[in-house]
């Protein structure tokens, strides 16, 4: 399994137009595992559950 940061390498060197011998050369990962980090663009991740705020804020019982 490759680490999220060689694939972002691998990812940026592409679109500046290195060839993926010289990715898979410096980044230590065969040919194939670079072409299959270049096209499989990182997927969004989902929105979990909503951010808000409290339903129901007590007042103070002593003022």
């Amino acid at each position: 399994m490759t680490s999220e940061r060689r694939k972002e390498m691998a990812r940026h060197w592409h679109e500046r137009g290195t060839d993926n011998a010289t990715i898979s050369r410096l980044l230590g990962l065969s040919e194939a595992e670079v072409k299959a980090i270049i096209d499989n663009p990182p997927q969004p991740k989902p929105a979990s559950h909503k951010q808000y705020g409290p339903e129901f804020i007590e007042p103070p019982l002593f003022n």
